[in-house]
């Protein structure tokens, strides 16, 4: 039997020594030397993403009372070891011994998304006295979008009322599609009434038929929207995971950026659909946004 002999130094300055014994994988404290266990801590952070990035920025407040369990690797099989809940700054530690174990939160709610880590929990491969820190959780609650107008609204009268000779130089710097036979958009800066007429005949006639005018009159209604504050550009909306979206957050700013571009030459009706189809859904308030704070 070979035995491999482990001296450990705690803060105390106290020195501990122990033997492994292979067979077994245990250590034996030696004859006069106080017991005292190695373990594995495995930590992390439960931390509330407010920009819903995937990482914990500066500010972003630790989330208490949220469960963490730990498993383990047991004869090829997760086996559930240990549960517990983080404290009042968020954090939460789990003392082990070696192996492989996977960290993984309770999300109790669908309200709550879950942004970190990518894949959705930790796998480590721990050592017997290892520190396996940085492990954290980021969530962010979701309440569903307010604010919005139609392009139905923009083409009311009472839609009408609100447009102003800003809002038509603002939308006028937008890439929009001029429909075959029409001589606007670009729409008129010199009479504003001629103008909301314009926009108003512009929207109305819109169809999915041509994705490039629809494409542009949800641009405008959104547009409208941040300008006049039923809805601001910086609010991240939950749109899902997609090829356009990986993690399945984007502001109203990114949103209508990406729909502008889209209306460049070289933009596809596929990437014209996907940025139309989430705008109509901002407008009719259709999508969750993402609560700027721990609720």
């Amino acid at each position: 039997m070979v035995m491999l002999l482990f001296v450990a130094t705690l803060m105390s300055n106290l020195v501990y020594a122990y033997v492994l014994i292979p067979e077994s994988g245990t250590y034996v404290s030696l004859p006069g030397s106080p017991s005292e266990s190695i373990v594995t801590e495995i930590s992390g952070v439960k931390f509330y993403d407010s920009n819903a990035n995937g990482k914990r920025d500066e500010g972003e407040a630790g989330i208490e009372g949220w469960e963490i369990l730990l498993y383990k690797i047991v004869d090829g099989n997760w086996m559930l070891l240990f549960s517990t809940t983080t404290g009042s700054e968020g954090r939460y530690t789990f003392e082990a011994e070696g192996g492989i174990y996977r960290v993984v939160e309770v999300v109790s709610s669908e309200a709550w998304i879950q942004t970190a880590p990518l894949g959705g929990y930790y796998e480590i491969n721990a050592t017997l006295g290892g520190t396996y820190s940085g492990n954290d959780f980021g969530n962010v609650c979701l309440t569903p979008g307010t604010g919005g107008k139609t392009m139905g609204f923009w083409g009311s009268k009472n839609g009408q009322a609100t447009i102003t000779s800003d809002d038509v130089t603002a939308l006028n710097r937008l890439n929009l599609y001029t429909p075959n036979g029409w001589n606007y958009p670009k729409f008129d800066t010199t009479d504003l009434a001629k103008a909301k007429t314009q926009i108003k005949n512009y929207l109305r006639n819109a169809t999915a038929a041509d994705m490039c005018w629809m494409l542009s009159a949800q641009l405008i209604a959104t547009r409208l929207n941040v300008l006049h504050g039923f809805l601001s550009g910086s609010t991240i909306v939950y749109v899902g995971p997609s090829t356009y979206v990986t993690s399945g957050f984007i502001s109203i700013d990114e949103i209508m950026a990406n729909a502008d571009a889209a209306l460049l030459p070289g933009g596809t009706r596929a990437d014209q659909e996907y940025w139309k189809n989430l705008l109509d859904w901002v407008n009719n308030n259709w999508l969750s946004f993402v609560i700027p704070n721990p609720p």
